[in-house]
């Protein structure tokens, strides 16, 4: 849109010493200076004005042009309405007249005395779209693809330079006219950025320069695509993440991971697991997030060379550019790891899960079976592997221990107790709510025991029902960490990294803390079988607001010292002043307050969410949410 014609702005001009200016040096200062702009006066009128006070022949004004400072790009007519009030510029060669100084020393057979400070021009330059259009119509690129090789043969990746290909890349991705794919020589370029990425032994501002272009390729939809999908290692990419390279690095290195999970084969995706598991490369994603949370994002540049250049070329790149990169990652590696458990119905005759349900209920109720630590480990690999052989149907069983079992599931929680694996056949979250659940068995015996013994000394009706709780929780953490949505690259995604990369086993300790949380929650409301849904309501909430609070930096949350209002008591005593019996909920997650509070008229439940509670009047059986 136009700036209208009364809507002048101020500006500011001062002299850099730039190479792209070669004029003979003035006795008079050239002090910055501060214009006024008017839209109805022509730019060039301005330039012939600070030519005449810098000293500079006015006749050659018109191969001058104003620049940003910051960014680098031309001020033309056609886009002189972007620009802000307050801006600062610097005095350049136009565009054209830029190409042509630029392509002087391309050209030239004496360009070596020239390489650094021409690609560095090129480089800055090239992020102007009018100066990429103009310099691929003067045969640019032919001169700039030359540079590539020696004595006709393709240079190995050593002998390019960060400037070199980011004069490459920023050209082709500012205009239209040259696509990656009709490049001369690309394939082998391609193969050479590969292979020094792949290496991993490159210093960091060249790395970053290689896998932009990469990036830049895949993001095409190049034909080349494929070829760099497959022959990238994410292993090495992975390598990139650690603290010691540059925010530009990690980035492109995380962005490519991302890529190669979008649009990668399963294998690749598989690859991506195995990697992640290596306990160096969880320390160095670990790292990296603890130097997002404190903020100082740009501490780890300290070790590159040209630092005033690398950060003109990652200001675009903030610490939440970094954030959407290992948010994304999460949603691959979960979705990788869970999806095809959470799409898997359970199958009666599949030995494994059978096993692991009788494994559950030993462990519950056979305490003279309870099983060492070491026999946990042996018994979880082998039912890993499918080596368990002792399952026993009930049709071979005697009619009183059939009747026993069917007991102990129904005290366990199971809804089908002639054949238990069924409760794992609805789809989400199909038998990744049994996995689970053995998990909970195997490495936190003592919680699972104490769980269900605690819930045996009640009636069935106020029983808090372990198995169908677990297929409950599961299918909320499914929901709120999109495990079977594809995540969408272009878009901005805010999910719950930051436990991601500091908790081992994230998902399934979720999982045990917050059917933990369920079971509290339903001693604190005093449910009983028909309140299931209203307590799971009341638990997805709680997890909920307490991963939004806990979003990348707030990593422990308390919520104390609220005011509770009852709308049954009487107005003398609405205000709760009596004593308050506060409980801390012991997860990762946060450290979420409940509150077992006495009113004037009976006794409520209380659960603290960030800026509500959520009341469970005992009584009348229902929740009341007061802000």
């Amino acid at each position: 849109m136009a700036r209208a014609s009364n809507n002048k702005i101020k500006i500011g001009v001062h002299w850099k010493n730039s190479l792209s200016i070669d004029i003979s040096s003035s006795t008079s200062p050239r002090h910055p200076k501060l214009i006024e702009l008017d839209p109805n006066i022509p730019l060039s009128d301005y330039i012939s004005k600070i030519c005449d006070d810098w000293k500079i022949p006015v006749s050659n004004s018109i191969h001058y042009a104003l620049r940003y400072d910051d960014i680098h790009k031309f001020v033309t007519e056609q886009n002189r309405h972007q620009i802000p009030t307050g801006q600062v510029f610097y005095l350049s060669l136009s565009h054209e007249d830029e190409v042509q100084d630029i392509l002087k020393y391309l050209s030239s057979n004496d360009y070596q005395r020239y390489d650094s400070t021409v690609l560095e021009r090129l480089k800055l330059a090239g992020e102007d779209e009018t100066f990429a259009l103009e310099f691929v119509k003067q045969n640019g690129l032919q001169y700039l693809l030359k540079l590539f090789t020696n004595d006709g043969k393709l240079n190995n990746y050593e002998n390019f330079t960060s400037n070199l290909l980011r004069s490459l890349h920023n050209i082709i991705i500012n205009q239209q006219a040259v696509h990656w794919d009709n490049l001369e020589s690309i394939d082998t370029i391609i193969d050479q950025l590969i292979f020094g990425i792949n290496a991993s032994k490159t210093p960091c501002l060249h790395s970053s320069s290689a896998m932009m272009i990469l990036h830049s390729i895949i993001n095409i939809e190049s034909k080349y695509s494929s070829k760099i999908i497959q022959t990238l290692e994410i292993s090495h990419l992975l390598d990139y993440c650690n603290k010691q390279h540059d925010i530009e690095t990690q980035y492109y290195a995380l962005s490519l991971i991302n890529v190669i999970m979008s649009k990668g084969d399963q294998i690749l995706r598989s690859s991506l697991v195995r990697a992640m598991s290596n306990t160096i490369v969880s320390t160095n994603l670990r790292e990296l997030v603890q130097l997002i949370i404190t903020g100082d994002e740009h501490s780890n540049n300290d070790s590159c060379t040209s630092m005033d250049t690398s950060m003109q070329s990652i200001r675009h790149l903030t610490r939440s550019s970094l954030i959407q990169q290992l948010c994304l990652l999460q949603r691959f590696y979960l979705n990788e790891l869970y999806t095809n458990s959470m799409n898997t119905s359970s199958d009666r005759f599949e030995t494994k899960y059978r096993d692991m349900i009788l494994e559950l209920r030993r462990s519950a109720f056979d305490t003279d079976l309870l099983l060492s630590d070491q026999s946990c480990q042996d018994l979880n690999s082998r039912v890993s592997s499918g080596n368990i052989h002792e399952t026993i149907t009930m049709s071979t069983m005697n009619p009183r221990r059939v009747e026993a079992l069917q007991r102990d599931y129904e005290r366990l929680g199971f809804q089908d107790l002639r054949e238990p694996i069924k409760d794992f056949q609805i789809i989400p979250p199909g038998i990744l709510s049994l996995q689970n659940l053995f998990y909970f068995c195997i490495h936190q015996k003592n919680d699972f025991i104490r769980f269900v013994l605690e819930n045996s000394c009640k009636t069935l009706q106020q029983q808090c029902p372990l198995v169908k709780s677990a297929i409950e929780i599961t299918r909320i953490l499914c929901k709120l960490f999109h495990i079977g949505v594809e995540p969408n690259r272009h878009q901005m995604h805010k999910d719950y990294f930051l436990l991601f990369y500091t908790i081992s086993s994230f998902f399934e300790q979720a999982f045990v803390r917050c059917l933990l949380l369920f079971n509290k929650t339903w001693k604190e409301m005093r449910a009983c079988d028909v309140d299931f849904q209203v307590v799971s309501s009341v638990v997805y909430q709680q997890i909920s607001q307490s991963l939004d609070d806990i979003f990348l930096i707030n990593s422990s949350t308390t919520i104390i010292n609220k005011t509770i209002i009852s709308p049954y008591s009487s107005p003398k005593s609405q205000t709760l002043s009596s004593s308050v019996i506060k409980s801390p909920m012991n997860t990762s997650l946060t450290s979420i307050y409940q509150y077992t509070a006495m009113c004037s008229n009976g006794l409520f439940g209380v659960a603290a969410e960030s800026e509500d509670f959520v009341i469970w009047d005992v009584e009348e059986r229902r929740t009341i949410f007061v802000t």
